[in-house]
């Protein structure tokens, strides 16, 4: 058996566009889009009496936005919180990667719980979430 694909000039011309800036950047916005979307669900699901698990993540949310985290208008546990939360953000030719770090020290135990609470899962919950519905998210414009 032989397959054959045979590319006009200007379509070939095209296809090197997309590969060059479209795949890229079609990849880069669903990535930040999925996490965008983990991390909305993420701070839904905290705990309500979890003010600094929940300001950690809303800080990170928050980078990825570009927008200010207002720590310095806040005080106490909420500071506590929105200092905790980080965003690594890398984008290359081949690979987009974006990492939401929370390292306030009790949020192992809400996520996987301990011998006397049962787990959130807020993480988990959410990546599975995205995980679903982030291919549909990729998209080449025109």
């Amino acid at each position: 058996m032989q397959i054959r694909v045979q590319v006009d000039g200007g379509d070939l011309h095209r296809l090197r566009e997309l590969a060059r800036y479209g795949v890229p950047d079609a990849r880069r916005t669903m990535v930040e889009r999925g996490m965008e979307a983990a991390l909305e669900s993420t701070i839904q699901l905290n705990p309500v009496d979890t003010g600094r698990s929940r300001a950690a993540w809303k800080a990170a949310l928050d980078e990825l936005r570009g927008e200010a985290n207002g720590a310095a208008a806040a005080g106490g546990p909420i500071a506590e919180g929105l200092a905790s939360g980080s965003l690594n953000h890398q984008h290359e030719a081949a690979t987009t990667t974006i990492s939401a770090t929370n390292t306030v020290r009790y949020v192992p135990f809400l996520e996987y719980g301990t011998t006397r609470m049962t787990p959130f899962q807020m993480v988990r919950r959410s990546l599975a979430s995205v995980r679903g519905v982030i291919a549909g998210w990729f998209q080449l414009g025109e």
